[in-house]
């Protein structure tokens, strides 16, 4: 595979855009392209979401100002060799990237291989990524945009759950991902420094090791604390694989279509 270029974006904040960044796209890559690091850039003025990731061993994570001239910079992260993750603020940081990435030529938008926008379940998350996507096509008509459904619940239908984005047959027909709302596995991610992927592929052998020489010693404190640590680390395991790796196969069905559609255009031409 590639390097790929993929950028997270949405004018509505708090929509799970770095969720989905770090918790999906950065995972995903890793996989694909041989476990090679990623890089995740933040463009963002306040926020800085993946400093809290600062054990990860998949992904690197730079910030850029987006109220400063990116222009050059944005070229440059396009163009090199490395799969990129481009994380955009939200609000006033995703109008100012979106408005400086339709004055680029259009060659290098050529070089972005999707866009996801991230959305929660409530009615203004629906009309704003709405919103981005079309504002997204209106630079690029031919871009790949992918949602992602940040909140889906196994226990609710889910286009019961989401009916203000799937109001219409035409977003019945749109590409999309789903991202189980489990914010309590998310921080446990966080606090521990790394991605749900990596907590749960972490060898629990020298915990349990640790538990029985607790054991031995009648240390009750240090069993329970080992303890909970082997309950984090299944929790995260299931969380990957019951809702972050069916995406990955998504992804790659998507990201194939694209190609599908670009040779079906070339072929047109000729």
């Amino acid at each position: 595979m590639g390097n790929k270029k993929f950028i997270v974006i949405n004018t509505k904040g708090g929509c799970g855009k770095s969720t989905t960044a770090i918790q999906i796209l950065a995972p995903y890559l890793f996989e694909r392209n041989g476990k090679k690091e990623i890089e995740l850039v933040e463009f963002d003025s306040q926020n800085m979401n993946a400093a809290t990731y600062s054990n990860s061993e998949i992904f690197k994570a730079k910030y850029v100002d987006i109220t400063r001239e990116i222009d050059g910079y944005l070229c440059d992260l396009l163009t090199s060799e490395k799969d990129t993750i481009f994380d955009i603020g939200g609000n006033r940081s995703a109008t100012d990237f979106l408005e400086k990435l339709g004055s680029m030529s259009s060659v290098f938008l050529e070089l972005v291989d999707a866009f996801f926008v991230p959305l929660g379940m409530g009615e203004q998350d629906a009309l704003n990524a709405k919103k981005t996507a079309q504002k997204i096509r209106e630079i690029k008509p031919s871009t790949k945009v992918i949602f992602v459904l940040t909140q889906s619940l196994p226990e609710y239908d889910l286009e019961r759950a989401y009916r203000f984005f799937f109001d219409g047959d035409d977003m019945r027909k749109t590409q999309y991902l789903t991202l189980e709302h489990r914010p309590v596995e998310i921080d446990d991610s966080n606090v521990y420094g790394c991605t749900v992927y990596e907590l749960g592929k972490t060898d629990i052998t020298p915990i349990e090791e640790k538990i029985r020489e607790a054991l031995k010693n009648r240390d009750l404190a240090k069993m329970n604390e080992k303890n909970k640590e082997i309950i984090i680390i299944k929790e995260q395991k299931r969380f990957y694989e019951n809702s972050i790796l069916p995406n990955f196969q998504k992804i790659d069905e998507f990201l194939s279509e694209g190609k599908a559609q670009k040779v079906e255009k070339k072929a047109e031409k000729k």
